[in-house]
C-alpha cells in the first residue's frame, strides 16, 4: 500500500468521483439515496488527503537521502582525515626514531674502542 506513490489514480478517482458527485447534485431530490452524496464527498476528500500525504512522503524520502548522502561523505572526509594524521604522526615518529639512532651512532663512535 505505501510502497509506491498512486497520485495519478488517485486524481483519476476523484475527478470520478467529483463527476459523480455532480450527478447525485443534478438528480432529484427523491431520487437520491440518503447520504450518498456525503459517502461521495468523504471520499474525495480522502483521497486529496492521501495525495498531500504522498507528495509529504516523497518529500520526505528525498530529504532522509540527502541527509544520509551527506553524512556518509562527511564520514568519508573523517575516515580520510583520520588516516592522512596517522600517516604524518608515524612519519614525525619514524624521523623521531632515526635521529635517535644517528645521536646514538655519534655517542658510540666517541668511544673508546679499547685497543
Amino acid at each position: 500500500r505505501y510502497a509506491k506513490d498512486n497520485i495519478p489514480q488517485l486524481e483519476k478517482r476523484i475527478q470520478s468521483n467529483e463527476n459523480k458527485l455532480a450527478g447525485i447534485r443534478a438528480r432529484p431530490e427523491h431520487q437520491i439515496k440518503p447520504g450518498e452524496a456525503e459517502k461521495v464527498e468523504d471520499a474525495i476528500i480522502k483521497d486529496k488527503q492521501s495525495i498531500v500525504n504522498q507528495h509529504a512522503r516523497g518529500i520526505f524520502i528525498k530529504e532522509c537521502i540527502r541527509d544520509e548522502l551527506m553524512y556518509f561523505q562527511q564520514s568519508q572526509y573523517h575516515v580520510s582525515r583520520l588516516h592522512q594524521d596517522w600517516s604524518h604522526e608515524r612519519v614525525k615518529y619514524a624521523e623521531l626514531q632515526a635521529d635517535n639512532w644517528r645521536a646514538l651512532s655519534e655517542e658510540l663512535e666517541g668511544m673508546p674502542i679499547g685497543e
